[in-house]
């Protein structure tokens, strides 16, 4: 879909889905029990600087802080064009690195809970962000280290043809004892 239609197309498909959800959650929806109540009794809705105290809080802003690295991170690196604009990779390559990437996110994310219960929730986030760090800069050596090895066959066929070429070229002139004429 992406190389089809582009990424602006890609968003515009996810945008008419999430609107269309919307839709069909407003009409499907039923209130929340503890909305219904307060309205059947009158009570007034909490005021804007009631619903925003939390962001008071700094671990409000620290948990902000962490779901936008582990998630957006998430994103951000599953997504092909970001390969293949940051990196210049090729888009098979970074549809390789993007699916190699899902899965083992997925599947550690599930594990995740277990060192957490043992070690603490925090010391795993650390470390996981730590290795984070590390893995964010061997990203780019890797990527081009996997665009090298994908390239050289590719190398390999046009030296080939060259080579033929110039061989061709060699011959067909001696041939016809004129070299300036071929070129």
């Amino acid at each position: 879909m992406l190389i089809a239609w582009g990424w602006q197309g890609v968003a515009e498909i996810w945008a008419a889905g999430i609107a269309i959800m919307g839709v069909v959650f407003g009409l499907l929806a039923k209130d929340d029990p503890d909305f219904t109540v307060r309205r059947a009794r009158g009570v007034a809705a909490p005021s804007l600087a009631e619903q925003f105290a939390p962001l008071k809080n700094l671990q409000v802003w620290r948990f902000s802080l962490y779901y936008f690295f582990v998630f957006g991170g998430f994103v951000a690196l599953a997504l092909p064009h970001y390969l293949v604009q940051a990196y210049n990779v090729d888009m098979s390559t970074a549809g390789m690195a993007a699916a190699a990437f899902s899965p083992s996110a997925s599947v550690f994310r599930v594990y995740g809970g277990v060192p957490s219960d043992r070690f603490g929730a925090r010391s795993v986030m650390y470390w996981t962000f730590g290795f984070s760090l590390l893995f964010l800069f061997m990203l780019p050596h890797l990527l081009r280290h996997l665009q090298e090895r994908v390239d050289e066959p590719r190398r390999r066929g046009i030296r080939l043809v060259q080579q033929c070429r110039d061989q061709a070229r060699h011959r067909l002139s001696q041939r016809l004892g004129e070299p300036e004429a071929l070129e």
